[in-house]
């Protein structure tokens, strides 16, 4: 309640008064913890975003519960209807339909006939694909990391290290298969813990800024203001993907101080790296490069995550964890960019895949300058 005083010393307790009964709390565009009034339970979905177990058009297994809450691939079921809340139309559990039609009048085509049919969810294929708006299939699926065509798990997550990932050689240890991030629920509860992570760590951060130390500053974001691959001398050698990552401070300005390190770390799902465990201290500009590579290793697929330090007194910090700004790998959804709390890596001879992307120009290696 909140108690008004006039002057004379008059007092009223306001008629109405309001509180919290329940919340849910998003990182990134995905929940990851509700609120019941009283306390805060962090809620981890699977690969396409569900919470629960579900058949694939949607029903619940083994049988239904409480609606009035997130369900399937994330979205709201409708206590009253059963409905699920696609925000710009209303899906069936069930049945693999939408109630209405597609609102976007050209959304058929020869290309795929399937899409004739304006009403149906995910043109069939609700293993590998979500349609959270209503509007369209999401390009996401389980082959992220290997199909150019895919932007991300439909989770909408992304799964410590060095050099980005060399291969074997150079006569440093090998890291080899994490045996935590192996099957799909394991990277998908990984991924949104970190994300987790990173939203704790921002809510920390501003906080003692708003505690009065307004000079404060810590590092928002990493953002990919490179990429592109090195020419390697033989033909036989693996290829080398090179990005270059600026830090930008909660202000959107760029963080170049002396004092700050970013260190990234690396899991393995299969395959194995040589373990650097590379730290960079950025450069004049906030700058620092990342080399990814298999090397003369076998191919390798590996989850990257980045978190920041300064040791200088005011802005202090120490493993800080860290998102990533991607203004090169866009979607329909995000036409300008995605950020990431976790980079899927696949790296083999011909190719290294970030998050879906090859960083290839027309199909070829994109050299850099």
């Amino acid at each position: 309640n909140v108690v008004y005083t006039y002057y004379g010393g008059l007092t009223l307790t306001p008629a109405v008064t309001c509180s919290l009964a329940t919340a849910n709390y998003y990182f990134g565009g995905k929940q990851i913890a509700k609120f019941n009034g009283s306390t805060v339970t962090y809620a981890g979905s699977d690969r396409l975003g569900s919470f629960g177990k579900y058949y694939p058009w949607g029903q619940e297994k083994p049988s239904a519960t409480t609606n009035g809450t997130e369900k399937f691939t994330g979205y709201f079921r409708d206590a009253e209807t059963g409905l699920d809340y696609a925000v710009n139309r209303y899906h069936q559990p069930g049945m693999g339909r939408f109630l209405s039609a597609d609102p976007y009048m050209a959304s058929g085509g020869p290309g795929d006939p399937g899409s004739w049919n304006r009403y149906a969810y995910v043109g069939g294929d609700p293993i590998k694909y979500t349609d959270r708006s209503g509007r369209e299939r999401d390009d996401c699926g389980d082959d992220w990391m290997t199909d150019p065509s895919l932007s991300g798990p439909c989770d909408g997550g992304w799964g410590w290290g060095g050099g980005g990932g060399g291969g074997g050689g150079g006569g440093n240890p090998l890291l080899g298969a994490d045996p935590n991030w192996q099957t799909p629920g394991q990277r998908s509860l990984k991924v949104q813990l970190w994300d987790a992570a990173i939203a704790a760590a921002l809510a920390a951060e501003q906080a003692k800024q708003q505690g009065g130390q307004s000079g404060y500053r810590y590092v928002a974001y990493l953002q990919v203001t490179g990429d592109c691959y090195q020419k390697q001398l033989y033909g036989s050698s693996s290829v080398v993907r090179v990005r270059t990552y600026q830090a930008y401070d909660e202000f959107g300005n760029v963080y170049a101080d002396p004092n700050l390190t970013i260190t990234e770390h690396n899991y393995v799902q299969y395959g194995s790296l040589s373990a650097y465990g590379s730290t960079w201290h950025v450069d004049a500009n906030g700058d620092f490069v990342d080399y990814l590579s298999k090397g003369s290793g076998p191919d390798t697929t590996e989850y990257q995550q980045f978190t920041a330090s300064n040791s200088s007194g005011l802005n202090f910090f120490s493993n800080a964890p860290v998102m990533v700004f991607d203004p090169l790998n866009y979607s329909s959804a995000s036409p300008g960019g995605q950020y990431f709390g976790t980079l899927g890596i696949t790296l083999n001879q011909s190719t290294v895949f970030i998050n879906g992307t090859d960083g290839k120009v027309n199909g070829q290696l994109n050299y850099c300058k």
